[in-house]
């Protein structure tokens, strides 16, 4: 499986992940990540040799349903640790999904 993340450059706070299977391009996802208002879009070449690091672990594969579910809920904390850390509380006063 594969995450792919949207990460908004002003903020640093992620608003968009999308899974896939793990034979998917990261081009593939990149018109679902990208939103209309954004103005730049910033990413990498890929993963050249990843494979080959001892530090790359195989995620617990219980679906892409059910491990996103745990992706967005790991990456919606991430940005609530963030906004606290910039004294940003008030963002997400009355937030309503």
């Amino acid at each position: 499986m594969k995450v792919h993340a949207d990460v908004d450059a002003g903020s640093g706070y992620v608003h968009t992940i999308t899974g896939t299977s793990a034979n998917m391009h990261d081009v593939s996802e990149t018109a679902n990540l990208i939103r209309e208002d954004d103005e730049a879009v910033y990413g990498d070449s890929g993963y050249h040799g990843a494979v080959n690091q001892p530090a790359i672990k195989k995620v617990v594969y219980r679906g892409i349903a059910k491990n996103m579910h745990r992706f967005h809920m790991l990456f919606a904390s991430a940005n609530l640790i963030m906004c606290s850390r910039a004294g940003r509380t008030r963002d997400f006063i009355g937030c309503t999904v």
